[in-house]
């Protein structure tokens, strides 16, 4: 071999490195994401803590930069006795997906764990049941549905 010939494989082995640990950021990159996204809507779901509130929707609103796929969605549920509780739904870009779609005013039952999310008190809902509908938000172990999706 030639010089030139050398210098080619070698410039060739180097660029194949390259793309090799270019891939491989990609894929840390997309896993991050995925485990970031579980612990934001995991938070400290309590199984064991579960409880049902009846009431109204007052509001359904997002948190989170828009455009941004951490984006959450979160209902506030006034109960029967007038009592204004946050109910963290999921990220938005799982929750506009649904074919129930909840509205402002909508008598409702929300089943969830009893939490404190930045030193207040929050509920994290496992389902929303709201007239012959309910929209299953996570298992019984407080497993989010999303997690098996693809955005």
């Amino acid at each position: 071999m030639d010089l030139n010939t050398k210098e080619v494989i070698r410039n060739l082995q180097l660029w194949g490195g390259g793309l090799v640990l270019l891939a491989i950021g990609g894929i840390v990159h997309s896993i991050s994401k995925g485990v970031m996204r579980y612990k934001k809507y995991h938070r400290q779901f309590d199984p064991d803590n579960v409880k049902e509130f009846d009431g109204h929707i007052l509001e359904i609103i997002t948190e989170g930069s828009q455009n941004d796929e951490k984006q959450g969605v979160i209902l506030i549920l006034e109960t029967e006795n007038k009592k204004i509780i946050p109910i963290h739904l999921g990220p938005e870009w799982y929750i506009s997906h649904q074919q129930d779609r909840l509205k402002d005013g909508q008598k409702v039952r929300v089943v969830g764990s009893r939490v404190n999310y930045e030193d207040n008190p929050a509920i994290i809902a496992a389902r929303i049941e709201h007239g012959d509908s309910t929209l299953i938000l996570r298992d019984e172990n407080g497993r989010p549905r999303w997690q098996s999706w693809v955005n």
